[in-house]
């Protein structure tokens, strides 16, 4: 586990809810456990993570992500996503690959929508000429989550959305 998770795992346990867990773990259909920690008290317990053990450097983010995800419990990946929005406006195309292996990792709707709208789809807003590459990986893979994620990442464009890409 990456030490800037270890503290915060155990945060989490000393605030886990038995019951919670189990009706969050139902309304996901049993794919993931949880602690039972809801996304309010989730991100307050990660702000005070944070006052004490201070917010990841971006270069720490790969690790961080990739740690949280092979952890099992749920509110962990979550924390993952939300750091990686958080910070997508600082993220490159270079980070593509690690985006794409988390949208692949204990894929489910939450995690993968949030990824592709909030993150691939700020970091091709933001380098448009990496479009083209990534929507013809995603589209022609064979995980319907790369699939979906090809669909959806121009979601928050508005007026700047590539319907012909979209439709295609």
């Amino acid at each position: 586990m990456h030490p800037w998770l270890a503290p915060l795992h155990a945060t989490f346990k000393r605030h886990a809810d038995a019951e919670k867990a189990a009706a969050m773990c139902a309304y996901m259909k049993g794919h993931f456990p949880f602690f039972g920690i809801m996304a309010t008290e989730r991100r307050a317990l990660v702000k005070e993570h944070m006052a004490l053990h201070g917010s990841p450097e971006l270069d720490e983010l790969p690790a961080i992500a990739r740690s949280a995800f092979a952890l099992p419990e749920r509110e962990l990946h979550q924390v993952a996503v939300d750091l990686l929005v958080k910070h997508a406006k600082k993220l490159t195309p270079e980070h593509l690959p690690l985006v794409e292996d988390l949208i692949t990792t204990k894929s489910w709707w939450d995690s993968v929508d949030a990824l592709a709208v909030h993150v691939v789809g700020v970091i091709l807003k933001k380098h448009p000429k990496e479009i083209a590459k990534w929507n013809k990986r995603w589209i022609g893979s064979d995980d319907l989550w790369l699939n979906r994620t090809a669909i959806i990442f121009q979601l928050q464009w508005k007026k700047d959305t590539d319907q012909a890409l979209l439709f295609a």
